[in-house]
């Protein structure tokens, strides 16, 4: 409708035109150049995170410094938000929709084949080496391939790779989200996401 709206005020100039020109899109989901490299700065955040690690520390760098420092984990959280709002960006826009049990079925497909393959595959490789270790065991290995770990305050991460914690929680809020954004639809974001803070805390 927004886009419409321009394309008629515009008029025929040609720059306007150009500049309007609906580009185009993936069949699925709708992709946004500034979210992507949020996500890429992200992503880079957490990697300096891990390789920093125990290098600098919030004492020893000047107080501006610090922050960008010692604080890039905090990458972890704005992915999630990244991702939790292109998730949700193509059912506001009405690019994609969630009603039928076959929406719902085809989305779980394709966040299957976007988040599982390769957690399984390092499951499974490092897995056996810890097993090889004795460090690990098979009830480990049944509560990480079955994402039961995520529902773990004290194994909340597998103890071969602790930063595969991060897929559980993707995989987790994948599996709830067509019923979030059902929810969304029934009553509201704001009520959602009261109902939802609020059921966090309690459990917390």
């Amino acid at each position: 409708m927004l886009y419409r709206r321009a394309r008629q005020n515009c008029g025929m100039e040609p720059s306007c035109a150009i500049a309007l020109a609906p580009t185009a899109q993936p069949r699925h989901g709708i992709r946004l150049a500034p979210i992507n490299g949020l996500r890429g700065i992200a992503i880079l955040g957490v990697l300096y995170a891990h390789l920093s690690a125990g290098i600098w520390s919030f004492g020893e760098l000047p107080l501006w410094l610090s922050p960008l420092l010692t604080n890039t984990a905090t990458g972890v959280n704005l992915f999630f938000i990244l991702s939790g709002f292109v998730l949700f960006l193509p059912y506001v826009a009405n690019a994609q929709a969630m009603g039928s049990t076959a929406d719902r079925i085809d989305f779980y497909r394709r966040r299957a084949l976007r988040l599982l393959p390769l957690f399984y595959v390092a499951v499974a490789v490092q897995w056996t080496f810890a097993a090889l270790d004795g460090t690990s065991d098979a009830r480990e290995f049944f509560s990480v391939v079955a994402f039961a770990f995520t529902f773990d305050a004290r194994h909340f991460g597998p103890s071969f790779n602790f930063p595969l914690w991060s897929i559980g929680v993707e995989v987790v809020f994948s599996a709830l989200f067509p019923f979030l954004a059902l929810a969304s639809r029934k009553t509201g974001m704001l009520r959602l996401v009261v109902g939802v803070l609020a059921a966090a805390w309690r459990c917390g």
